[in-house]
């Protein structure tokens, strides 16, 4: 990288509007090359014009000439926002967030829409705030199931940093893109499912945080309570509940109901971390909402519970006395009481770490 700031300086001449399609093209591509294997040091020692490029970029963003120079602008801003992390304040400030949003919502093709969504994903990292405003939320999410998988799981682990923003006075930046959400939380793939169950948690926590707080503080506490309310009837009635209870059964003994119905649907392992967070996005919703606690136990929440709590070793949770005597038939077979089995079930530990036994009792306590 020759030059640092001093060889960036020299190409912003041929950024300019007024410059020619083809000139700007080569200088974009000068530029894009340049930032790809420089340093913070080495731009920053040589004085990088931060000040003059992000201007630059923002606005061959909101008028490009062709889809070859948007999608270079938004690399080029990628790029950028890597090496010099301030340099988002400037490129939000400037309005970069909203054009950003427009451009990926109007994308011609996937390959130009995963380029803009990379450069998204850059300023919600710092900024999720302004990109949410800006509709970041739908605009991430659109046209994911066209994407890469690694396209998915940046396009949702955008989504959940827009959430980390979201208050219950949101509710029209995120309707459109909720349905969706919620529906990734049953994906396929593990990294896709845990990204959109940890968005789903952080609007659960926002808004089971509206309605501890709004009730007797005032008309506008209480309409934010309300709201919150109903945002989080939402989530359910678009499908998170059913998917993320199915997902606390996956602890369950193989061989129980909540066990068959995970893998019945084909939902991927997830870590421990992340199976504690759903757990406690559940205990929280279902103490926050009378209707989701409800929703709850009609998905069968309570016998999901058993299921978890139960002994490793148990066989058949499901069994009446035909099990009961096909467990007293085999204990007699191998000279095992059917008392010695019910004493070693009963020291036999559930599988559970200790964070998420104390979260599958709240929910078991709030149900």
């Amino acid at each position: 990288f020759g030059g640092g700031g001093g060889h960036l300086r020299s190409l912003l001449p041929r950024l300019r509007p007024e410059e020619d399609a083809t000139s700007q093209l080569a200088a974009l591509t000068e530029l894009v090359d340049s930032l790809a294997v420089g340093s913070e040091e080495s731009l920053l020692s040589g004085g990088l014009p931060v000040d003059e490029l992000a201007p630059a970029l923002v606005a061959l963003l909101q008028a490009p000439r062709s889809a070859d120079l948007l999608l270079l602008a938004s690399r080029a801003l990628s790029h950028l926002v890597d090496l010099v992390p301030s340099a988002a304040g400037s490129l939000v400030s400037l309005g970069a967030a909203s054009t950003l949003c427009e451009r990926l919502l109007s994308a011609d093709y996937i390959d130009l829409a995963e380029e803009v969504l990379h450069a998204v994903s850059k300023l919600a990292h710092d900024h999720a705030g302004p990109v949410l405003r800006a509709g970041g939320m739908l605009a991430a999410l659109r046209y994911i199931d066209f994407y890469t998988v690694g396209a998915q799981r940046v396009a949702v682990s955008t989504a959940a940093q827009l959430c980390a923003a979201v208050t219950a006075r949101d509710g029209a930046a995120i309707a459109d893109a909720l349905p969706t959400l919620c529906r990734l939380t049953a994906s396929p793939d593990a990294k896709v499912l845990e990204a959109a169950s940890v968005a789903c948690a952080r609007l659960v926590d926002s808004f089971a945080a509206a309605v501890a707080g709004g009730p007797g503080r005032g008309r506008e506490s209480d309409e934010e309570a309300a709201a919150a309310a109903g945002h989080l009837e939402a989530l359910a009635s678009h499908g998170m509940l059913a998917n993320l209870a199915r997902i606390v059964g996956s602890r369950a003994p193989p061989r129980s109901a909540a066990a068959a119905a995970v893998r019945a649907a084909g939902v991927p392992a997830v870590s421990d971390a992340t199976y504690a967070t759903i757990v406690r996005t559940l205990a929280t919703g279902s103490k926050a909402s009378p209707a989701l606690a409800q929703h709850l136990h009609r998905l069968g929440m309570a016998a999901t519970i058993r299921h978890v709590l139960a002994p490793v070793g148990c066989v058949d949770l499901e069994g009446g006395p035909g099990a009961a005597a096909d467990d007293e038939g085999a204990a007699a077979g191998t000279g095992e009481s059917a008392a010695g089995r019910a004493a070693a079930l009963a020291l036999s530990p559930s599988g559970l770490t200790s964070d998420q036994l104390h979260h599958v009792l709240t929910l078991a306590s709030n149900l």
